[in-house]
């Protein structure tokens, strides 16, 4: 949803978006994972920044119980995403569960957005700590990606 409101020094809140997020790996027995989410998020923008803080309530329903009841200890309970726009590249910066975790149990993902050609761009991925997969949402993580995107931005 587009809002414009001013919150002074140049920053805008111009996006609040709410929704509903069920999210599963599809398997079951002992390899279900998965868990339901309501979020809430906001993106306050100023020249080429974009500031993005999106907490989320998760639903503690019979399966999350049963098949992953510590996944909010590792996934926490919001994501922040700082986005830099410089020309046509794009470089953000995810921190997850960090300071609920008391930095034992969060995640950062660096992306770098480039063009390659026309509507086709390109990104790289940086990704340390926990929650890169439902499947291994406990379990420490470190990687890196190399991927095209045809049309949009890289995040």
């Amino acid at each position: 949803h587009q809002v414009h409101w001013p919150l002074g020094h140049g920053w805008d809140m111009q996006v609040l978006n709410t929704g509903l997020v069920p999210q599963s790996n599809g398997e079951g027995g002992t390899l279900e994972r998965s868990w339901n989410r309501a979020y809430v998020d906001g993106m306050v923008m100023r020249n080429q920044w974009t500031l993005s803080v999106e907490p989320w309530y998760v639903f503690q329903d019979n399966t999350y119980k049963e098949h992953n009841p510590d996944m909010a200890d590792y996934m926490g309970y919001g994501q922040t995403v700082l986005t830099y726009q410089a020309g046509t590249e794009e470089w953000s910066l995810m921190a997850r569960n960090q300071l609920e975790s008391g930095f034992s149990k969060g995640a950062l993902q660096m992306t770098w957005g480039f063009p390659i050609w026309r509507s086709l761009r390109g990104f790289l991925l940086l990704f340390t700590g926990y929650g890169q997969s439902l499947m291994d949402y406990n379990h420490y993580t470190n990687s890196v990606g190399l991927g095209l995107l045809l049309g949009g931005s890289s995040q």
